[in-house]
């Protein structure tokens, strides 16, 4: 038989029960364990145009960060734009965004909301503290894209024009670029977590290349599964001060109706 949106919250993994509630980022990763599929680490993430227009898009959750960094709590979303993106040119006059994220297999949805931050080749490792950690974490990012991935860094500005009349020789030429010397990772792919050598060896970022972190301050947790279905938003307490976004202790949960 068909199933239909009337379907939507049977059969899914019951919720946690009352009193065992986390935080949002350890609900997040208790989902992605629940939600193995690669496709699901799809969210739709929505800026604001320089006219006040929403702008929505899909992008790839890459991992949320690992350490914290001077002025920046652990855990913020990890992403990858081009600098020559339409989102880049608008977080640069407001950098606030809210991303939606589907799990389909545990039936649940969150509403991220938050303020978002470009990481570009502007920043270096030889700066200070805080610069220097970010730029670290760019350049790891980009040994951790597939090498098909990396080539689109060397692509036609996004949303540029193409010639009508464009040969399938232009757009091997355009689509099928060669890296640089020394944008080539000399360690292997997929990057190993925790391996010095891989982290060594990643190679210099495309010009191009960002990595764009969702730095949460507010989480609208919906889940669908069983009967109530349950609800909760969480407020992160202190923006300002929070070193990790990880565990209860950093946010203010309040239950609210479906």
């Amino acid at each position: 038989m068909e199933r239909g949106l009337g379907d939507i919250g049977r059969d899914a993994p019951a919720p946690a029960p009352p009193g065992s509630e986390q935080g949002p980022i350890d609900e997040m990763n208790r989902s992605l364990e629940e939600n193995p599929d690669p496709t699901h680490r799809y969210v739709q993430l929505a800026t604001v145009r320089p006219d006040g227009t929403p702008a929505c898009r899909t992008v790839v959750f890459r991992g949320f960060m690992p350490d914290a960094v001077a002025g920046l709590p652990s855990c913020a979303l990890q992403f990858t734009t081009d600098t020559l993106s339409e989102k880049a040119a608008e977080l640069a006059a407001n950098s606030a965004a809210e991303a939606c994220w589907w799990f389909p297999t545990s039936q649940e949805q969150y509403r991220v909301q938050g303020r978002l931050r470009l990481i570009t080749d502007a920043l270096s490792e030889e700066g200070g503290e805080e610069e220097a950690a970010l730029a670290k974490a760019r350049r790891v990012m980009w040994a951790k894209m597939s090498p098909r991935a990396r080539l689109s860094w060397l692509w036609p500005a996004p949303k540029s024009e193409r010639p009508a009349d464009a040969t399938a020789e232009q757009d091997e030429a355009d689509y099928s670029p060669m890296l640089p010397p020394g944008s080539e990772p000399a360690g292997r792919y997929p990057v190993a977590e925790g391996d010095p050598d891989s982290v060594e060896n990643t190679g210099v970022p495309l010009p191009r290349f960002a990595l764009l972190l969702l730095v949460p301050t507010a989480v609208d947790h919906f889940q669908l599964a069983g009967f109530p279905q349950r609800r909760a938003i969480y407020t992160l307490r202190d923006a300002e001060a929070a070193p990790s976004l990880l565990g209860p202790d950093a946010w203010q949960r309040t239950r609210v109706s479906p």
